[in-house]
């Protein structure tokens, strides 16, 4: 807990984090000699009740010892009946990266999954 933060699309941090909704969420902290680096988690517009509600452990969780966990959780707020027979998808994107992440960087690299660029060859 004394090495992670997390912060959302929608501004939250980690203490506010768990059962919002957001569009992307990404995890940071020192690597020990390295430099920070950490994880950025991108849900898809398309995925089941998007933006999802997000799933996080706060630095309380494991008896205090406030280990790290994300996920997005699309039936935290809302049912899901799978019926039979039909196929369902869900898709995610996640970087790994060193240094530093931003609010711009993560909106630019959630852009670029949830609308890509269109070619046309004629």
């Amino acid at each position: 807990k004394e090495n992670c933060e997390m912060f959302t699309s929608e501004g939250k941090t980690r203490q506010e984090i768990d059962g919002t909704t957001a569009r992307w969420i990404y995890v940071t902290g020192q690597c020990g000699n390295q430099g920070r680096s950490g994880m950025l988690f991108l849900g898809h517009p398309e995925n089941y009740n998007a933006p999802e509600p997000l799933r996080i452990w706060d630095e309380n969780a494991n008896g205090g010892r406030g280990d790290a966990f994300v996920n997005f959780a699309p039936t935290k707020n809302k049912d899901w009946e799978l019926m039979p027979g039909k196929q369902y998808k869900l898709r995610y994107r996640i970087f790994s990266y060193d240094g530093e992440m931003n609010r711009e960087r993560a909106d630019r690299l959630w852009n670029d999954f949830a609308y890509p660029p269109k070619v046309t060859v004629q």
